[in-house]
């Protein structure tokens, strides 16, 4: 079980201090009119797969690579060659195989083709006929296909990790006529998956106390009152307001939309009215597509013989999400 944590506030700056609009939502799920169920949940269910594994690995690079890899391969063993290390020509090895690298390895190949490009001549031999073990081992590696791939699976991870790393919900256009777009904020006991500096998953969950807290300061210090468009703070939207705002409580009959039944008590909900005539057209369009908080709190590790008992209680959510999904398909 990965570890988990709980988001609290405890000091005068923690909370949340805006909500953005974002293009790529880490739950990507409409609570009043479901869309696209089956590729949701498949959305939902491959980033809980691929993070409860602490290395993930990839195997996609070019076959432009491989073939790099086993002509330098090709030219070593016919002609003896001394160039490179015995740990490049395992590398070299790996690649021509196609072979799985996590992303640590990954690093090293960039890291490597980055700095071997300089001496890459795109010929193994001189023309006295000498070797040129700069091309040799830039090849052995992969060569240009290797470096572009490994560049952009590097890009790719962290992006990922900085969208996992937020709490982001899909939002739901109410009404066109008005400009309302309406969705969570924050999902109360809700595993949310994050991925720390090292590429380690954890979890992280709020507790209905905490979510209430939040709300009121939120809402006392005015920051109802705007936004900035995925999370850039020289993009601000300043025509537009967060109008409606609830927290779920059944007991006093303040319901769930359709759709997000499984939502505990002390979720967050909410509406914001767009005047701003740019942002409604990019939200019209799917530009941006959910809301993601910004903000400011601790993180208390849940005990032992707690953590066993949130283990069921996260799956349990997990399920009731699923569910809740395919009952709208």
């Amino acid at each position: 079980m990965l570890p988990i944590f709980e988001l609290i506030m405890n000091g005068e700056e923690d909370g949340v201090s805006l909500v953005s609009f974002v293009d790529s939502p880490a739950m990507k799920s409409n609570w009043v009119a479901f869309s696209d169920i089956k590729e949701e949940l498949f959305s939902i269910q491959s980033k809980q797969e691929e993070l409860m594994s602490e290395k993930i690995f990839f195997s996609d690079y070019p076959k432009s690579a491989i073939s790099n890899a086993k002509r330098a391969i090709k030219h070593k063993e016919e002609n003896g060659s001394d160039c490179g290390t015995q740990v490049g020509w395992i590398r070299a090895r790996q690649i021509a195989q196609g072979k799985s690298f996590d992303e640590a390895m990954i690093k090293r190949i960039y890291s490597f083709l980055s700095r071997a490009k300089t001496y890459d001549q795109g010929k193994y031999t001189d023309d006295d006929g000498n070797e040129i073990c700069g091309s040799i081992m830039y090849d052995a590696w992969g060569g240009d296909s290797m470096k572009t791939w490994a560049e952009s699976k590097l890009n790719q991870l962290e992006r990922k990790r900085e969208s996992m790393s937020r709490q982001e919900y899909a939002f739901q256009i109410q009404s066109e006529e008005k400009r309302i777009v309406s969705g969570a904020i924050l999902l109360a006991d809700f595993p949310v998956l994050r991925v720390d500096e090292e590429g380690k998953p954890y979890y992280v969950v709020l507790r209905r106390d905490t979510i209430e807290k939040v709300m009121q300061k939120f809402f006392k210090e005015g920051r109802h009152i705007g936004s900035n468009k995925d999370h850039n703070k020289e993009d601000m939207v300043q025509n537009a307001y967060m109008f409606e705002s609830y927290m779920i409580d059944r007991e006093r009959g303040v319901n769930p939309p359709k759709g997000f039944e499984f939502a505990k008590d002390g979720s967050w909900f909410g509406s914001y009215k767009i005047d701003d005539e740019e942002t409604w057209i990019e939200a019209k369009s799917g530009k941006f597509n959910g809301f993601s908080i910004e903000g400011a709190f601790e993180m208390k590790p849940v005990e032992f013989a707690e953590e066993q008992n949130k283990e069921a209680e996260l799956l349990s959510a997990l399920k009731q999400l699923e569910s809740a999904l395919y009952k709208q398909n």
